[in-house]
């Protein structure tokens, strides 16, 4: 991403307050190069974005455990009505 596209979509116009912005944002601290640029490709801000809404997760994090199924057993004894 070019600085003017950061810019736009962060808002910001300096470096230091953009990378500040995606630290506030998606929790991440971004890479920065030599000059102080924040580095961002289109496929990350896509994929934080994604994240961010439920819909992708990082590889690092893997996903929650599921429950195990049980067979629903029909030899449970029922609740006995009294109607005395």
């Amino acid at each position: 991403m070019t600085h003017a596209e950061l810019e736009e979509i962060s808002g910001l116009s300096t470096n230091n307050k953009q990378a500040h912005w995606f630290r506030a944002e998606f929790r991440i601290n971004v890479v920065r190069s030599s000059e102080g640029r924040v580095v961002m490709t289109w496929t990350l801000f896509e994929s934080l974005l994604a994240r961010r809404a439920g819909f992708a997760l990082s590889a690092a994090t893997p996903p929650p455990e599921r429950p195990k199924l049980r067979p629903v057993s029909t030899d449970r004894p029922r609740h006995a009505q009294n109607h005395e």
